[in-house]
């Protein structure tokens, strides 16, 4: 990004006096940490806005003329626990997937991987909404309805905020009505004793073993 363009971005984020009021009181939940924490959350969203724009411009530089953003959002990566927001599976090697930038146009759906800090893990991959196979309803079980493309490939969004909610259930509804892409309920596959032994050791391997070394 342009230094020009980077200094206009950071001079253009405001705080209202309702929301420094609401980071004020979500920092003195902890003693001693206001201004650490102040700066993480305000941080947060100047990294997010800076990745936004940039995938934007890289996806308007990959669009036809008659060709123009409807929706873009950045969700977090499910890894289908409802109640988990964030995994960190680094312990396996390389940076892991924590969120997922979308754009929708008329023709066309670009998604794109990222790291904690909003930093582009892959090229990205993109193709024809008409391409989209089909849509999988997990919702009520992990709050995400993931994106099922006919190559196989396969992505699941979780929104969080209602605002980023209502806007990715607006893009579900965007592909479903106006696209005709059909959305099926998900049949969750119970596991196998084998299954859940593989998942247990997987668990160790990732988490526990790890944390015992650093404690």
């Amino acid at each position: 990004m342009e230094n020009k363009d980077l200094l206009k971005l950071l001079n253009s984020i405001d705080y209202s006096d309702n929301e420094i009021i609401e980071l004020e009181n979500i920092s003195l939940e902890k003693e001693n940490t206001i201004g650490e924490d102040l700066y993480k959350i305000k941080n947060d969203k100047v990294l997010k806005k800076i990745a936004f724009l940039e995938l934007e411009n890289l996806v308007i530089s990959k669009l036809s003329k008659d060709d123009k953003i409807k929706y873009k959002i950045i969700a977090l990566q499910s890894y289908f626990e409802k109640d988990v927001h964030r995994v960190w599976a680094g312990a396996m090697g390389g940076d892991p997937t924590i969120y997922l930038g979308i754009f929708i146009t008329n023709y066309r759906i670009f998604i794109y991987k990222m790291g904690r800090t909003y930093n582009l893990l892959e090229e990205g991959y993109s193709d024809e909404i008409e391409n989209i196979e089909c849509l999988i309803d997990m919702w009520n079980q992990c709050e995400t309805i993931s994106i099922k493309f006919k190559d196989g490939k396969e992505f699941s969004p979780r929104p969080f905020g209602d605002k980023t909610q209502q806007l990715f259930l607006d893009i579900i509804k965007y592909l479903k009505d106006e696209k005709s892409i059909k959305i099926i309920e998900c049949q969750k596959k119970k596991l196998s004793s084998f299954e859940k032994i593989l998942l247990f050791l997987l668990y160790l391997l990732i988490v526990i073993i790890p944390l015992s070394l650093i404690f």
